[in-house]
């Protein structure tokens, strides 16, 4: 049986007014958070952070915490489970529809309490907002899945996002059912279960956040550098962030966008062979 400590940390990813898209309720704000984050069963003393080479748990990896795409929850990293401890970090509605990414990123720490050493990672907007959430909670490295470091880095014809998430109907920014294998092949999905799953959660991605994401990202000033390592694994196909525009350590060729999703063995194989080499600096 876990003690009452564990228990109490299993609870470290949850935030205040999050949403739970993986569980259908349309994006609904809630106090707690889609699902209670998974422990290690072997909790001991961690080795330390000396020399900034992480740490790990007897041999087992450090949790990777996650925050998914815009429109995306937590079952875009369930494959990804297979060879980390994935703990989903829940999104939360901006302050106001004006909010930088640096404000946002920095509420959002404030809603989170990690007390191990732990990785960090995103995929797409989430890489971005753990860019800037590694600032404030100084993981022993990031992992960024399909993202970047600039805004520059997005594709020119998306830059018109802005003006058109903020004049077009609510009922544009959650397709028709109809129009979701088109919307979601241009993000690299061609599976059935995969375009459902997509469809599933976009249409549970509140309203007011895809607006304010879609605008805030083309002000955001962008993390070149970090005082940790920085992973980066990036589609070749990739339409929202073409692999030309960034330098990613590994390139995933055929995949798109959702890369985790449509190509899971390939970036757990990249975040296998990353977590490895933490061994073999530790040893």
């Amino acid at each position: 049986m876990p003690s009452a400590n564990e228990e109490r940390a299993a609870e470290n990813v949850t935030s205040r007014d999050s949403w739970r898209g993986a569980r259908g309720d349309r994006g609904a704000p809630t106090k707690q958070c889609g699902r209670p984050a998974r422990r290690i069963a072997m909790h001991v003393q961690s080795r330390g952070r000396a020399g900034g080479g992480g740490g790990t748990m007897l041999g087992v990896p450090l949790p990777l915490f996650v925050l998914s795409g815009i429109g995306g929850d937590e079952r875009l990293f369930e494959a990804q489970r297979a060879v980390r401890d994935v703990r989903p970090i829940n999104w939360i509605l901006p302050s106001d529809p004006a909010e930088p990414i640096t404000a946002y990123a920095a509420r959002l720490a404030r809603t989170l309490v990690i007390n191990e050493p732990f990785d960090l990672g995103g995929s797409s907007f989430g890489g971005m907002i753990a860019l800037e959430l590694a600032r404030h909670l100084a993981p022993d490295r990031v992992f960024l899945f399909g993202s970047c470091r600039s805004p520059r880095d997005i594709a020119p014809s998306l830059k018109a996002l802005r003006r058109i998430t903020a004049a077009v109907p609510d009922r544009f920014l959650h397709p028709p059912v109809m129009l979701v294998p088109l919307v979601a092949r241009w993000f690299g999905a061609k599976a059935p279960a995969h375009v459902h799953l997509f469809g599933e959660m976009l249409s549970a991605t509140p309203i007011a956040f895809i607006r304010w994401a879609a605008k805030t990202v083309f002000a955001w000033e962008g993390v070149p550098e970090l005082p940790m390592p920085i992973h980066h694994v990036h589609g070749e196909r990739d339409r929202l962030i073409p692999l030309r525009s960034v330098k990613s350590d590994r390139v995933i060729y055929g995949a798109g966008h959702l890369l985790t999703l449509t190509h899971a063995t390939e970036v757990n194989a990249f975040i296998a062979e990353r977590t490895a080499s933490l061994f073999s600096h530790e040893s």
